[in-house]
């Protein structure tokens, strides 16, 4: 009888240990946006569940008087289907297309970032199913270069661009099913992005040194992570946004700056195929082509 008791104590210990980490873990993440309705309207933007945050005040070095360029990058170890690029050119004949294979990747990085980047670049190339991880890390660096459009090259354009970008757009991404994160899996952005310079700040602090695991490298937690060190906050299962005006010196009464969210919808979950982005309701792009085999990354 006494060992059936100590059983129960030790199983009752262990329920409250895990209930006590799990509401920590939770009170973490959800500290930002517990009683917002009840704070000042003037320091928090909230984006409604259309997507799009209007009348923001973000500090940010871009020069917002430009236009985001109409340029769409893709990227792949060495090549992909002749259609990929082609729907991309039928949608969108006004933006120029640019493939960079891993070769093209590393002379870029090699040319405008530091060696420690083009390390980090290849080692994961010799890392066994790192090729988006790779890509990850190089949308970054491209889109904070030059601006424009990423994409990766699984995603099925189903609509032209100007369909679903709106004219005041400084930043557009996609959110994920998955709690409190994003899926960068297309980025739109202007030059000198400050989301994307916290990301690859992020990557050179954090993820450079850091033992290699495929969710731990990837861009989901860590542009996840910029937003909120931005004091850009995305509410869980939602494409819904709050900004955060005093969370630090990112933020400030500079520039009206725009963010843009498509919501990412999963019928199947067992079926990645089913996946899909919306706008407004509206359906925009497939994740992925039909041929793409998401297990090995290939198609």
């Amino acid at each position: 009888m006494n060992i059936f008791y100590l059983i129960i104590i030790v199983f009752i210990i262990i329920v409250l240990i895990t209930t006590y980490f799990y509401q920590k873990h939770k009170n973490e993440n959800y500290e930002n946006y517990e009683n917002y309705e009840n704070e000042n309207y003037e320091n928090k933007i909230i984006i409604n569940d259309d997507g799009f945050i209007k009348n923001k005040i973000i500090e940010s070095n871009e020069d917002l008087n430009k236009d985001i360029p109409k340029v769409i990058y893709l990227t792949h170890k060495n090549t992909i289907p002749d259609y990929v690029i082609k729907n991309w050119k039928k949608l969108n004949p006004e933006y120029d297309i640019k493939f960079y294979d891993d070769n093209a990747c590393r002379e870029f990085i090699s040319k405008y970032y530091p060696q420690s980047y083009l390390n980090y670049f290849n080692h994961l190339s010799l890392q066994t199913g790192a090729g988006p991880i790779k890509s990850d890390f190089w949308r970054c660096l491209i889109l904070h270069k030059y601006g424009g459009v990423y994409a990766d090259s699984d995603i099925e354009l189903l609509v032209p661009i100007k369909k679903f970008l709106e004219k005041d757009t400084d930043f557009l991404v996609c959110n994920s099913v998955f709690e409190n994160s994003l899926n960068p899996h297309l980025i739109i952005s202007r030059e000198n992005n400050m989301i994307l310079k916290k990301c690859i700040e992020i990557y050179e602090n954090e993820i450079f040194n850091m033992p290699y695991s495929y969710w731990k490298h990837s861009i989901v937690p860590i542009m996840t992570k910029a937003f909120k060190q931005l004091g850009i906050y995305h509410k869980p299962w939602t494409n819904n946004i709050i900004v955060n005006n005093t969370a630090n010196k990112h933020i400030a009464n500079k520039h009206n700056y725009t963010i843009q969210i498509l919501n990412e919808i999963y019928p199947d979950d067992n079926n990645n195929s089913s996946h899909y982005c919306t706008y407004k309701g509206k359906k925009v792009l497939n994740n992925r082509f039909f041929t793409y085999d998401y297990e090995n990354h290939t198609f």
